[in-house]
C-alpha cells in the first residue's frame, strides 16, 4: 500500500494520523510532505518545532525524544563474562557504519578509535557494511583487524552488556535533544559510553564521557 493510499484512508475514516521524525533536522526537506498531511507532528529536535508550525501550519508539533524497550534494553546479565575465551573486560565495541561522505564523524571516529587502540584497551567493530559492495563505505586498512560483521539487532544489544564500553558518534551535534539512538539504549543496557560531542549529550546525559583528543 502507497503512502497516499494510506493518508487516504485515514482521512476517509476519520483515523488521526501522527508523525514523527527522527531523522531531523538533516532529513526534514526529505519527510516535511507526510507531516503536512497530518495531524499531529512529533520530533526529536527541539529546533525544527517552530519550522514545522511554520511550513505546514499545523500548531499540534512537539518534541518527542527516543525511548527504550525494556525487554531488550535492560542491564540485567550485563557484564557477566562466563564466555571460554571471550575477552571483553577493558574493552569498547562500535557497531556501526564508516560514512564517508560526513566528513566531522569521520574525524571523530580517527580520534575516539585511534585514542582506544593505543591505551590499554582493545576495539571491536561491528560493519553494517561487512559484506557490502558500495564504494568507500569500508573502514580504512588501519582497522580491518578490528572489524566484523554485523550482528542481528536484538543479539546485539545482549553483546553489548558483555563489554565495559560502548561507542557512539552523533552526526547531528548542535541539537538540543536530538542525537543518536544508541545514547539511550546503551544507557539502558548499563553499558559505560565514548562518544563524541554532542549539545544534546551534554544537555542531558554529562554522564557520557567525551574525549577531546586522542590522548
Amino acid at each position: 500500500v502507497c503512502s497516499s493510499d494510506l493518508f487516504s484512508y485515514a482521512k476517509k475514516n476519520n483515523v488521526p494520523i501522527v508523525y514523527w521524525s527522527k531523522e531531523d533536522p538533516p532529513h526534514y526537506e526529505s519527510f516535511v510532505d507526510y507531516a503536512k498531511k497530518s495531524d499531529y507532528i512529533f520530533t526529536t529536535a527541539m529546533e525544527c518545532v517552530e519550522k514545522y508550525r511554520k511550513d505546514t501550519g499545523n500548531h499540534n508539533v512537539y518534541v518527542l525524544k527516543y525511548g527504550i524497550n525494556p525487554l531488550i534494553h535492560n542491564p540485567l546479565g550485563s557484564r557477566i563474562r562466563d564466555l571460554k575465551n571471550f575477552k571483553t573486560k577493558n574493552s569498547a565495541l562500535f557497531a556501526g557504519t564508516w560514512y564517508p561522505h560526513h566528513a566531522d564523524r569521520i574525524v571523530d571516529q580517527y580520534r575516539i578509535f585511534d585514542g582506544i587502540i593505543s591505551s590499554s584497551m582493545d576495539l571491536l567493530i561491528l560493519d553494517r557494511n561487512f559484506f557490502s559492495n558500495i564504494l568507500n563505505y569500508d573502514y580504512p586498512s588501519k582497522y580491518h583487524l578490528n572489524t566484523y560483521p554485523s550482528i542481528e539487532y536484538q543479539k546485539l544489544q545482549k553483546i553489548h552488556k558483555l563489554f565495559d564500553w560502548a561507542v557512539n558518534f552523533n552526526i547531528v551535534k548542535e541539537s538540543q535533544t536530538m542525537c543518536a539512538a544508541r545514547v539511550y539504549e546503551l544507557q539502558a543496557l548499563g553499558v559505560s559510553i565514548i562518544s563524541n560531542e554532542s549539545l544534546a549529550i551534554q544537555n542531558m546525559f554529562p554522564n557520557i564521557f567525551v574525549p577531546k583528543s586522542t590522548e
